[in-house]
């Protein structure tokens, strides 16, 4: 087995751990913008607050380079040079129009959401022309410029650039939007690593590097912890791989001692060729896994008042000669009985038992579960935004909101009890982990997942979202990830979700004392 030094040096996970990498500040470039005011011919552009005391300070020179043949449009840069001594190329790029606010049919906020697209334009530009120190506007919206240029300019194994906010405007956000890029930067280095370096026990204990420090608790079951935990329904998937499974449970307390935690349960299949039932994409199905790690991250970082804890079921799921069989009936934690109709529906089997374990081992005020687990969803909604299935339309609402925040949307499926008959109508067990073939005829497969997993939810709040169809970039839709890559969605929506809730508890609090006083 690898040493976790070797898994530390191969994974190079400690360029995560520090905010900042050190370049010299020779060839320093900047990202500026400018915005789209009118239509047709009156159509001209309208330089940031920054962008024009930029063109001030040159004498005038970027306005001279610009107008009025120069036209800049959507998702475009123009790069000049030799403008200002200080930078050795100036990217311009267009970042909307004066116009733009939240559109409720798109479900999106179109001024950050431009500024992202404009950002990741002009760092991506001077990425490619070899920059390594970029600066980069606040464009009145720091928190995603940060974002955006962090996610632009990161690429797999390779050396990043330094980025740093231009001008002083607002860094406190700009430092906000670092930590949140930063975190899906760190989920997209999770799920884009080979299986044989993150195995489970080698993503347990990178996860565990990298949360220790932030001064997290972090503990690692192992397979006796499991049998002991009766988490059977784990142990019968992980049956056919030589590599032994592992239980990550993280906790972070940062609300009042008596406030129940919002739990959060990642699918960490590290490698899923589908068992007997053979899978064509083996390596994306610990997305989820990677998501919340980093999301954790993040939020220490942060210092959020509120309370969160992680389970994170980590296997493989492998054919041999001992694996799990199509027919095989198991019993899960929570007494049910599952018959096996597909190996490859594995996801929905661990994260049963993870979500049984949490609910009586925590008592959470909400529980959201998150993996890739049906590869329906890519045609249903391409990779617009992830699906959520839930049974409480508060927590519903506030990561609606968060999606719309991030730009990494989220939308609604059903719970109908149409659903549940496909999976329960059998007779030699409670439940079956996909649809029966007699109800093939039905579809309706990928809302499956979520009527499955709901049948372990006894009471209380619950969250389900699969990220099967977002957990790559399959188009220049969001060009600050790169097509044909892992994306590390929606670690920034997870985070935005717990930041609005942490907001609530605390204006709850606030309320409450003035309360006590006014009653002393």
């Amino acid at each position: 087995m690898l040493s976790m030094a070797r898994f530390t040096k191969l994974l190079n996970i400690n360029r995560f751990v520090q905010i900042h990498r050190l370049y010299s500040d020779t060839g320093k470039c900047l990202v500026l913008g400018v915005k789209t005011e009118g239509v047709g011919e009156g159509r001209k552009h309208v330089f940031t607050p920054t962008a024009e005391s930029f063109n001030q300070k040159t004498g005038g020179k970027l306005n001279e380079l610009l107008e009025p043949h120069c036209h800049i449009g959507h998702r475009e840069v123009k790069v000049f040079d030799n403008i200002d001594p200080e930078f050795k190329h100036v990217a311009v790029v267009n970042v909307g129009t004066v116009e733009d606010g939240y559109n409720p049919s798109e479900h999106m906020d179109e001024v950050k959401e431009n500024v992202r697209l404009g950002v990741a334009i002009g760092t991506r530009k001077l990425r490619d022309l070899g920059s390594e120190h970029i600066l980069v506007e606040d464009f009145g919206q720091s928190e995603c410029a940060a974002e955006s240029a962090t996610l632009s300019a990161w690429r797999y194994k390779d050396p990043q650039p330094k980025i740093e906010l231009y001008g002083t405007e607002d860094e406190a956000g700009f430092n906000i939007g670092f930590v949140k890029g930063d975190a899906q930067n760190l989920a997209r280095y999770f799920s884009s690593s080979p299986p044989n370096i993150v195995t489970p026990h080698l993503f347990a204990e990178g996860a565990q590097d990298v949360l220790c420090s932030c001064g997290l608790k972090v503990e690692i079951r192992l397979r006796d912890w499991i049998d002991g935990m009766n988490m059977r329904a784990l142990l019968a998937v992980t049956r056919g791989s030589c590599e032994p499974p592992a239980v990550l449970e993280v906790t972070y307390c940062g609300g009042e001692e008596n406030e129940r935690p919002i739990v959060m349960i990642g699918k960490g299949v590290t490698y899923d060729s589908g068992g007997l039932n053979l899978s064509n994409d083996p390596k994306a199905d610990v997305t989820g896994a990677g998501a919340i790690v980093s999301m954790m991250r993040a939020i220490a970082i942060l210092r959020l008042p509120i309370n969160v804890n992680c389970v994170i079921p980590l296997c493989e799921n492998v054919p041999s000669g001992m694996c799990m069989q199509p027919g095989d009936i198991i019993m899960s934690r929570s007494g049910k009985t599952i018959m096996v109709e597909d190996t490859d529906n594995e996801g929905r089997l661990i994260v049963a038992d993870a979500i049984d374990y949490a609910f009586n081992q925590y008592t959470p005020e909400m529980i959201l579960s998150i993996g890739s687990f049906t590869k329906g969803f890519e045609t249903a909604l391409g990779s617009s935004a992830s699906p959520v299935f839930s049974n409480t339309s508060y927590f519903w609402n506030e990561m609606h909101t968060a999606g719309a925040i991030t730009g990494d949307r989220v939308w609604r499926l059903p719970l109908w009890k149409h659903y549940k008959h496909m999976i329960d109508d059998i007779r030699c067990a409670d439940l079956t982990n996909s649809v029966m073939e007699y109800h093939f005829h039905e579809k309706g497969e990928p809302c499956v997942a979520g009527a499955f997993l709901k049948e372990f939810i006894p009471c209380g709040n619950w969250m389900h979202m699969d990220i099967s169809n977002t957990s790559m970039a399959k188009d220049e839709d969001f060009p600050y990830l790169t097509k044909g890559k892992m994306t590390g969605r929606p670690t920034r929506t997870l985070i935005q979700f717990l930041y609005q809730l942490a907001c609530k508890n605390a204006e709850k609090k606030r309320k409450r004392e003035e309360k006590e006083i006014k009653e002393q």
